[in-house]
């Protein structure tokens, strides 16, 4: 099942301090992987479908099989899951399991392969394909999809796209951005392009309300600012994934052996705090944060940092902020 997590987050307010924790672990039964939040559960999806993950007993339902020739691509800030039909045209699939039609037969969307990847614009007003050698951008209305964008693309290209920017990094050769809504531009000129050396991208993440790019590489964090693709001071390390934090800015990072919480401050990036136990992926919506890999994952919160009280007997620490 081809699909990429959308990459372009809001910055609504995720912490209410700054600490981060580890809250709960959970195994996964399987290839599962987090599509979606919802209030009561995780939509996860797994090879030829999806099903929902139960946060408090750690369980996970009866998988739910796509019907022949669908292909689920992807999530919008709703919790509405997309399905891509044999004729090109998209359904979606509400929270409370109403199936109503979106998008109408397209030709262009009808003609992808079952290897194709997939990138959701959260409002669900974009899609992005990657296939091995090229990339489609599409403009989805009730009407039908339109191409709004295409080039060039390798089997290990990251995308991530939002509603006014997409933004695509192909390993040794460049990191650009294009503008969806392109006034006065040629549909295909970015608004920035630059050469990309890193034999790697393992993860991109757009903030376009925080107006940055984070791609991670072997080499460490490249940010740019996304109007421009201003370089700004990397972040080090081998980083697997990548996650923008609206306040502060804060940017999460995940290696194969810990995560890092590095915090905006006069110009660049100070580390924070650093968390035991790495991560292949991370993951957030709305109020959840997610770090995990193809075994299990856990549940991240903040809270108020670990402070020294002065019981009597003694200096103790308090932790307070947490449900």
């Amino acid at each position: 099942l081809g699909w990429l997590h959308w990459r372009s987050q809001s910055t609504a307010m995720l912490a209410t301090g700054d600490w981060l924790r580890e809250r709960r672990q959970y195994v996964l039964p399987g290839n599962l992987g987090v599509l979606a939040g919802r209030e009561d559960a995780l939509v996860m999806r797994q090879p030829g479908g999806f099903s929902l993950f139960d946060p408090q007993s750690g369980q996970a339902a009866p998988g739910v099989a796509l019907a022949s020739g669908e292909r689920l691509v992807g999530a919008d800030e709703n919790g509405n899951l997309w399905l891509l039909l044999r004729d090109g045209s998209l359904d979606i699939l509400t929270p409370d399991g109403q199936r109503r039609h979106a998008v109408a037969a397209s030709a262009p969307l009808a003609n992808a392969s079952a290897q194709s990847r997939w990138a959701l614009a959260r409002s669900g007003r974009w899609l992005a394909r990657i296939d091995a050698a090229r990339f489609a951008v599409f403009g989805l209305r009730e009407e039908g999809a339109s191409l709004r964008l295409q080039g060039a693309a390798e089997a290990n290209t990251q995308v991530a796209i939002g509603d006014s920017l997409f933004v695509i990094a192909t390993p040794r050769r460049e990191l650009a951005a294009y503008a969806l809504e392109a006034f006065n531009r040629k549909p295909d000129e970015p608004l920035w392009r630059e050469p990309l050396a890193a034999f790697r991208a393992n993860d991109l993440a757009l903030d376009e309300a925080l107006h940055r790019v984070a791609l991670a590489t072997e080499d460490g964090v490249l940010l740019r600012h996304a109007s421009d693709g201003t370089s700004l001071p990397t972040v080090p390390g081998n980083i697997s994934a990548v996650l923008w934090v609206g306040d502060g800015p804060r940017l999460l990072t995940a290696t194969g052996r810990e995560l890092s919480l590095w915090h905006w401050r006069e110009g660049s990036f100070t580390h924070e705090q650093t968390l035991p136990g790495g991560a292949q992926w991370l993951f957030r919506d709305g109020d959840q944060l997610l770090a995990g890999s193809d075994t299990g994952f856990r549940r991240l919160d903040f809270g108020h940092a670990p402070v020294a009280v002065d019981t009597g007997v003694g200096q103790v620490w308090a932790i307070a902020g947490f449900d």
